[in-house]
């Protein structure tokens, strides 16, 4: 997220406490999607429940529609306010508030059409892009009409794999797809046809696609499953390869192959990895440090498997492993281990400045949200009463060493 705002950053000093636990809307902690709205309402989704809201007032979040059957994966909304849901199965629905339903709109009850929607993006008002095992579908929001581009074999114009897993829309308005054997495919808003970056065709020796984060002037770093990381220079069209070396690592180079998390600030590179630990690159230097889980040292991270990376309004830069969550600290050069939010899984993390707000998205454990007005951390989890009403877990906050210092951070992020 992008901020000019300097302020007073949050200090949170380790403490052996617990969240607050509250309704999550959903009999699931499972939790697969988050997004927020344009009028910035919290949404999350459940392959097991369906969506969910958040309330402010209430401070909790109401089931709004879906069931276990409709397995909802993604959320997009639109220009003109519509929220659109897709399906892990049944392809995409529309969903109606007013009456708090999924209605289906592209559904695999037609063989033609497609059934598992990773990925939704607008590309212009009343037209959206679908992500899915099928390939990529034009879908338009007012007549219905859809089509779906397929990977052609010997054709260099079209897509050269069936198998998405991501869309993202750049600075410049081009847009990228991750697909799953074929690399990265580019689309230029002037463009007719899709460029191909995998390995055979450019510097970009990879074809799983895992994770994209912008880069320093309009230009864009990709994460591999299979080949480490690359920093694709637009102007020159060029990729700079990250590779980990042979053998043990030396510094230079990437520790681990396999990236899941990327995330620049000023002047660092945070690399997540699965099973690698986190790697901060200097981007002056170019070195490389590794930092991995120690049974030893409450100074280290949780996991070895790093799959969420944000740098907060505050200029803070959170670390979402699949053990909990920790907080980098640079004046030491280690991390604080979040005790409220372990052993969550964390997939994703959203920061909400306008209401102060931090959320942790896990697999396991619901949802997180540190609330810095007030100090604490509160937990949005599944309830066998389903009341809907706050349940405090623990008595011992605001955890202790919590302070608010006088030192200020320019949060311009990467």
């Amino acid at each position: 997220m992008d901020s000019d705002d300097e302020t007073g950053s949050l200090l949170l000093r380790p403490a052996h406490g617990e969240a607050d636990t509250i309704y999550l809307g959903t009999d699931s902690e499972f939790i697969a999607h988050i997004m927020e709205d344009a009028d910035g309402t919290l949404w999350i989704t459940s392959t097991e429940t369906g969506i969910s809201r958040y309330q402010k007032n209430k401070d909790n979040f109401i089931h709004v529609a879906g069931t276990p059957e409709d397995g909802i994966i993604s959320l997009c909304q639109d220009s003109e306010g519509n929220i659109w849901a897709g399906s892990s199965r049944h392809g995409l629905y529309l969903l109606d508030r007013d009456n708090q339903k999924l209605i289906p709109r592209l559904t695999p009850k037609n063989r033609r059409s497609i059934l598992q929607i990773r990925s939704i993006v607008e590309r212009t008002p009343g037209e959206l892009l679908l992500a899915s095992d099928e390939g990529l579908t034009q879908y338009g929001t007012h007549s219905g009409e859809w089509r779906t581009l397929k990977a052609q074999p010997g054709n260099a114009d079209r897509l050269n794999d069936n198998y998405l897993q991501t869309l993202f829309f750049n600075r410049e308005g081009a847009l990228w797809v991750g697909t799953y054997f074929g690399g990265a495919n580019y689309f230029s808003p002037e463009g007719d046809n899709f460029r191909h970056y995998h390995r055979g065709t450019c510097d970009m020796d990879a074809r799983i696609i895992s994770v994209m984060a912008q880069a320093d002037g309009n230009n864009l770093w990709i994460g591999t499953d299979d080949a480490g990381f690359f920093y694709w220079n637009r102007r020159e069209n060029s990729f700079r390869p990250y590779r980990p070396a042979n053998g043990q690592p030396d510094g230079r180079t990437p520790s681990y192959h396999n990236i899941h998390a990327l995330l620049q600030t000023e002047d660092k590179l945070f690399v997540g990895m699965y099973m690698g630990g986190l790697d901060i690159m200097d981007l002056k230097s170019g070195q490389f440090r590794n930092y991995m889980p120690s049974p030893s040292s409450p100074r280290s991270l949780y996991s070895s498997g790093v799959y969420a990376l944000c740098r907060d309004y505050q200029g803070e830069v959170w670390i979402g492993t699949t053990g909990g969550l920790n907080r980098y600290l640079p004046e030491t050069d280690d991390f604080e281990r979040v005790y409220e939010v372990h052993p969550a899984d964390v997939s994703c993390i959203v920061d909400n400045p306008a209401d102060s707000l931090l959320w942790i998205c896990s697999l396991n454990q619901g949802m997180f949200c540190l609330d810095r007005r007030q100090h604490q951390w509160l937990q949005y989890t599944a309830e066998d009463n389903h009341t809907g009403e706050r349940r405090s877990e623990s008595n011992r906050f605001p955890p202790t060493g919590w302070s608010l210092p006088a030192s200020t951070h320019n949060t311009d992020s990467g």
